[in-house]
């Protein structure tokens, strides 16, 4: 319960918050083929073209400014469909690296199997034992973070989900939130984390030292303001997602979010 009504109060603020923050997919007309002069003109353009499956070519027609690798992970996210729609199924949910988004979703009524509890919230066994390592090394630098959420059941996903569609439309509530095996508190590797004395963690000075530790110990931030067109989702500044170590620092020096990890795979 305790974990349910911190979640509910973040979940408004952050729609308070953030709403506007997330833009929908750049449209553009269909591209004009060109006049060619001849067949081996022809031939050699052909030649040139992207090998790219029905769906990918159909969003590279809609999407003529953009490049191969682009299209590819547009499609591999599931950009090209709507929200919920036509929704894959991830086939490793226990994988420390498992993703999800609106478009690739949990096996139905997936519950992990390692979940312990932290401080009151329940997180995966790899991603308490990392919390828990990296709430003590910053405690000892004098910064005493503290959890505030972890593992949502889908049935609470699924109550939280509809009181908020209700109060804000489903659009605002996709901007922060998601449906049920889509939302990746399902997942068991993710938290929101607060700051002891600070009302504005993400304000505070010593955010970017937060963030850099929990890079270090295989966290990462989920959602960004410069990440929010892949991932169809508004930025969450508190809001970790546990990878691994050699994960988190890899995409953390190659500066690539997890959704551009995901899609280019």
């Amino acid at each position: 319960m305790k974990k349910t009504v911190v979640w509910l109060i973040i979940l408004l603020m952050a729609l308070g918050l953030g709403a506007g923050a997330f833009q929908a997919f750049r449209q553009t007309s269909q591209p004009v083929s060109p006049t060619l002069s001849s067949s081996t003109d022809q031939t050699a353009k052909d030649t040139d073209k992207p090998a790219y499956s029905t769906r990918e070519q159909v969003y590279a027609n809609s999407h003529p400014d953009y490049s191969e690798s682009e299209v590819r992970r547009d499609v591999r996210l599931g950009l090209d469909q709507a929200l919920y729609e036509e929704a894959q199924t991830v086939t490793d949910p226990a994988a420390v690296d498992v993703f999800v988004n609106k478009h690739w979703r949990l096996p139905e009524g997936y519950v992990p199997s390692d979940l312990v509890d932290v401080q009151g919230i329940q997180l995966r066994q790899p991603a308490a034992d990392a919390w828990n390592r990296l709430q003590s090394d910053l405690k000892s630098q004098g910064i005493p973070v503290t959890i505030q959420t972890g593992w949502i059941s889908g049935e609470d996903t699924d109550r939280l989900y509809q009181e908020a569609v209700a109060e804000y439309g489903q659009e605002r509530t996709d901007l922060v939130f998601a449906k049920p095996g889509f939302f990746d508190a399902n997942t068991g590797l993710s938290l929101d984390f607060g700051l002891e004395g600070s009302e504005d963690p993400a304000s505070d000075p010593r955010y970017s030292q937060i963030i850099q530790e929990a890079v270090r110990h295989g966290f990462i931030l989920r959602y960004t303001a410069d990440n929010e067109q892949l991932s169809q989702t508004a930025a969450q500044p508190l809001h970790l997602r546990y990878v691994g170590d050699q994960l988190a620092a890899s995409l953390s020096k190659d500066a690539v979010s997890f959704d551009e990890y995901f899609g280019s795979r």
